[in-house]
């Protein structure tokens, strides 16, 4: 059967977990903001370097288009000249340049074609990493609204428990006091756990009869191994 003293303990240590994980959601806060900041500009980097790679492609297939052009007309310049030259020498020559930049058309030509499905392909790809990018910038604008607020909330929520810990740890008895204060700067928000099944609930070591009626005498006594605080529920 829980006492006065074990209800004021009960107490306690239900305010010092809630302020614990309070804390711990305040302290969460910035690390989730930093990942949604991360994610955003991932996404930012991530259509730029498409953009970038899209614009190198586009500058290559120019340069290609220029090529096969800049070849055409060197073609037909040879044959011009296969047509109009006398000597064998000079025909086999120019028949030889002739081949060589048919050659060279045809892979340039091959070579903007697979360009062209590349460019395709990436262009394709732009509108999906774009709706990508506006949504993680719709989510961290999202968060940072919501975080705001519920940065406010927590921060009641702890004033407003820290303070009601600072009565009920008031109440405690002058004499108990400097032990609690010893617990609480050793084991912080667990400096005090409740007893179950005659066994302290945070190292699950059983104590003895003469212990729990130690406690139910309104007796603060420590867990024998862990050394934490015990009540009765």
């Amino acid at each position: 059967m829980a006492t006065e003293l074990g209800t004021l303990l009960a107490e306690i240590h239900r305010l010092r977990i809630f302020i614990r994980d309070l804390q711990a959601e305040i302290e969460r806060g910035p690390r989730v903001l930093k990942a949604h900041q991360t994610k955003l500009q991932k996404q930012e980097a991530g259509l730029k370097l498409a953009h970038d790679e899209l614009k190198k492609l586009q500058v290559t297939f120019k340069e290609k288009e220029l090529s096969t052009k800049t070849a055409y007309q060197q073609l037909a310049r040879y044959e011009t000249q296969l047509n109009e030259a006398s000597e064998q020498k000079q025909m086999d020559a120019l028949s030889h340049q002739i081949a060589h930049t048919k050659q060279t058309i045809a892979t340039t030509e091959e070579e903007s074609i697979l360009l062209i499905s590349e460019i395709e392909e990436r262009q394709a790809k732009i509108p999906e990493l774009d709706a990508a990018l506006k949504k993680a910038q719709a989510d961290f604008i999202t968060y940072q609204a919501e975080g705001k607020d519920r940065l406010a909330r927590l921060q009641a929520d702890l004033k407003k428990s820290t303070g009601e810990l600072t009565v009920e740890e008031k109440k405690l008895d002058p004499l108990i006091r400097p032990l609690y204060d010893r617990l609480v700067k050793a084991f912080s928000a667990e400096c005090v756990v409740p007893l179950e099944n005659s066994a302290c609930s945070f190292c699950h070591t059983s104590v003895t009869q003469q212990f729990i009626h130690d406690i139910t005498a309104g007796k603060f006594t420590v867990c024998p191994n862990c050394g934490r605080g015990l009540y009765i529920k």
